[in-house]
């Protein structure tokens, strides 16, 4: 029995030893749990700081798509205004082009028609000059037929002295045509 109790002895020495050693680990083990408890707590808020995150970030996607949506409307519509605009340009140069072929051949007609008045000018220039010339023979030739007309009153019977009052009115009315025209070429 000494034995047993020796034994016994010996055995409870080793399982004191063993509840001592899984005390300990016990021990370790609840400051494991501690340690893991707060890792988890502070796991937890990030996670939730995360999913804060992800629905801003959310928020900011559907934002940002809508934007993208509203941008390809716009892209979409300033295309079209460049097309349409660039048919516009192409059109205006060639109303520039005919524009400028118009303003090349009104210089040509207004060199042309300045030519013309040039010569017009000349022109009514040397008519002026006959007319006076025409003027200054004319007045000659009244004060040479007032001269025939009294020398052939004398000799003439009153038949021949009518045809000479007729001439007369008629170089007095051409005179006055003569003014007439000048007026008009003035």
């Amino acid at each position: 029995m000494r034995s047993d109790l020796h034994h016994m002895d010996a055995h409870l020495s080793i399982v004191k030893t063993d509840v001592t050693n899984l005390k300990s680990d016990v021990a370790d083990l609840k400051t494991d749990v501690s340690v893991l408890k707060t890792d988890v707590s502070e796991i937890k808020t990030d996670v939730s700081e995360l999913k804060t995150d992800v629905s801003e970030l959310k928020t900011d996607v559907s934002v940002l798509k809508t934007d993208v949506s509203v941008l390809k409307t716009e892209v979409s519509e300033l295309k079209i205004d460049v097309s349409e605009l660039k048919t516009e340009v192409s059109v205006l140069k060639t109303d520039v082009s005919e524009l400028k072929t118009e303003v090349s051949e009104l210089k040509t007609d207004v060199s042309e028609l300045k030519t013309d008045v040039s010569e017009l000018k000349t022109e009514v220039s040397e008519l002026k000059t006959d007319v006076s010339e025409l003027k200054t023979g004319m007045s000659g030739m009244r004060v040479e037929m007032a001269a025939v007309e009294g020398r052939l009153h004398s000799h003439v019977n009153s038949q021949a002295w009518r045809t000479i009052s007729v001439i007369s009115t008629l170089m007095v009315v051409s005179v006055g045509l003569t003014g007439y025209f000048v007026k008009i070429l003035a």
